[in-house]
């Protein structure tokens, strides 16, 4: 990855005027996703024709390109993120409503046979070994489905989308509506 640290990640940003990425994860029924969201100024208001293509450029690093391929992945960015989520699991379980639906997804994901929570003892235990292995699962074995909205030419997209997000090809069954057969109320 060119980008090895929050200050060229930044400065990176900054040069495409303000851009954003970020990936969220969250689970539905028995999915797993992964949402890459990136958000760019349009070149022409800027005088940039090559911005769609750089913004482009900016995912295929970061998702096809991540830092261990290059180097090993920086124990520091480990603890601090495994620290984040650690505050993370704390504050949720101090709402109320967060808790609740916590506890419903675990029933919920128990029926589907679904490890759905986020359990303090078991952040403690990931290795860097276990977040690679996982996230080279999803990249090489999930469904991708990539979505565009703008003001962009859709024969640009697919050719940017074959430059730098030509994922190999798979075939995925996708089963996103479940209905539980739970009748107790819990």
């Amino acid at each position: 990855s060119l980008y090895d640290s929050k200050q060229a990640v930044s400065n990176l940003f900054n040069k495409m005027y303000g851009g954003r990425l970020s990936v969220n994860f969250d689970v539905r029924g028995s999915a797993r996703i992964m949402e890459v969201k990136s958000s760019f100024v349009n070149g022409k208001y800027v005088d940039d024709s090559t911005l769609l293509s750089k913004q482009f450029k900016v995912i295929n690093e970061f998702l096809l390109n991540p830092i261990w391929k290059s180097r090993q992945y920086p124990e520091d960015l480990l603890a601090e993120i495994k620290e984040r989520l650690r505050q993370d699991i704390v504050s949720s379980n101090d709402r109320p409503s967060v808790f609740a639906s916590n506890q419903a997804d675990l029933i919920y994901g128990e029926y589907l046979g679904v490890k759905a929570d986020n359990s303090l003892i078991d952040l403690q235990t990931i290795t860097i070994d276990d977040v690679i292995k996982i996230y080279d699962d999803i990249i090489n074995n999930s469904s991708v489905d990539i979505i565009v909205v703008g003001d962009v030419q859709i024969d640009e997209v697919k050719k940017l989308t074959k430059v730098y997000l030509d994922f190999n090809p798979r075939t995925i069954t996708k089963k996103m509506v479940y209905k539980s057969n739970r009748e107790e109320f819990v």
